[in-house]
């Protein structure tokens, strides 16, 4: 199962405010599942801050820390958007889950998280688990 978490912001940002979180997310310390907070749009020019991050290695196991690499990222766009005034888009498998602004996701963005985190319960070994 591979599903990555896309965020964008919907205005363009200048070159030091990118690489100013460039070098943020970079810093972060943590033991991902799959992967970081990966951004992959240029940082000396002014634009849309754009990432995306995999959020699953092949082991559906791995659903509730995906989840919880997840929130750790939407909460560091949070408060990116708290401190810079930016509003991000995220879509997750390609469906659009909700907006950050001034510093809060939309709720539909922490169920999906939390649906995530919740897919720890859940047996993959049992065919009807999925009925």
């Amino acid at each position: 199962m591979s599903v990555s978490l896309h965020y964008a912001t919907k205005k363009p940002v200048g070159v030091e405010l990118k690489q100013r979180i460039h070098a943020e997310a970079r810093a972060i310390e943590r033991d991902w599942v799959a992967e970081s907070i990966l951004f992959y749009d240029r940082v000396d020019a002014a634009g849309p801050l754009t990432g995306d991050t995999k959020l699953f290695t092949p082991d559906p196991a791995d659903a509730p820390r995906a989840g919880e690499d997840a929130r750790v990222i939407v909460d560091r766009l949070c408060a990116w958007s708290e401190e810079h005034g930016l509003t991000w888009s995220l879509n997750m498998a390609g469906a659009d889950i909700g907006e950050i602004a001034d510093g809060r996701a939309d709720p539909k963005i922490m169920t999906v998280i939390e649906g995530l985190i919740g897919m720890g319960d859940v047996d993959f070994s049992d065919p009807d688990a999925f009925v």
